[in-house]
């Protein structure tokens, strides 16, 4: 599986980025330049599209063979580009003083995010590759969204759900990754037609009973992948400790299918190896055990 990832120094350029923006000014001078939504449509390739798409998954799948599932990332509205781009302090103020410029800065993107959308669904469709796509936007922190829920569902969440339309129309479904605290808005994007979750984190308050309790809009339980802490039981739990994190997996996400055993986020380099490998290792063992069991 596999999202965005950025290539190296490309955060140290994003940072360099923010620091031309020195006023929300500059920022809502440059939502004023975008051309409207639905111009886009025209200067889309979406037959170039289509095939970047198809061609990344079948280049993977060519190296690893077919043990490996692989999935990408798709079209959304962007939320945290905007504060990666144009900094924290020019993105809130924004938010607090003009929300409709926001609003077209997210329907501008969403109309891409569409756009995207639809060539991934063809990529899909003609080559036969599994119909799921996995990645998502920083909404929360650890104390929860950002800014209010009230003011993600009048401004930001129409033009998410514009965007993931093609792939909800075409049952593709969206595996959303979700740092810190979204118990506040889980039931927003389910109803967006959202059918899994991934790097949920348990210290925020995201407890994996929780999630596991949830109901898509298809009247099934999420797909679920993880979740293995990588700031408490990793880096600093016994073997012990990671194995029952294992099994404590395996016995609340995986009844109902729809279950990858995963660390909540990026392992860090402090984290001992031999913790990472009761990780991988127990979760095999007891993977087999455990669907033995369920046969």
């Amino acid at each position: 599986m596999d999202a965005d990832h950025y290539q190296a120094g490309d955060w140290e350029a994003r940072h360099a980025a923010t620091l031309r923006y020195t006023s929300p000014e500059q920022v809502l001078r440059e939502i004023d330049a975008l051309p409207a939504p639905e111009s886009l449509e025209r200067e889309f390739k979406f037959e170039a599209a289509r095939d970047a798409y198809a061609g990344y998954i079948r280049r993977h799948r060519e190296r690893t063979g077919d043990d490996i599932l692989w999935v990408s990332s798709f079209g959304q509205a962007d939320f945290m580009g905007g504060y990666s781009r144009w900094g924290y302090g020019n993105y809130l103020t924004c938010m607090a003083t003009h929300p409709e410029h926001l609003r077209r800065y997210y329907a501008h993107s969403g109309e891409r995010g569409r756009l995207q959308n639809e060539a991934i669904v063809a990529a899909i469709r003609e080559n036969g590759l599994a119909p799921f796509v996995y990645s998502g936007q920083g909404l929360c922190y650890n104390g929860g969204p950002i800014c209010s829920p009230a003011w993600l569902r009048e401004h930001y969440f129409p033009s998410l759900r514009r965007a993931v339309e093609p792939l909800i129309r075409e049952d593709v479904r969206i595996v959303w990754h979700c740092d810190g605290n979204v118990l506040p808005i889980l039931e927003d994007l389910l109803d967006l037609g959202v059918s899994g979750f991934q790097g949920f984190q348990e210290e925020a308050g995201v407890s994996l009973e929780k999630m596991a309790s949830l109901t898509t809009r298809w009247g099934k339980k999420p797909i679920l992948w993880g979740s293995v802490s990588v700031t408490t039981t990793l880096p600093f739990g016994t073997l012990e400790g990671v194995k029952r994190s294992v099994e404590r997996c395996f016995e609340v996400a995986a009844p109902g299918g729809g279950f990858g055993l995963a660390p909540t986020s990026s392992i860090l380099p402090e984290t001992p190896l031999e913790n990472i490998m009761a990780f991988y290792e127990h979760g095999i063992a007891y993977g087999k055990k455990f669907l033995a069991q369920c046969a």
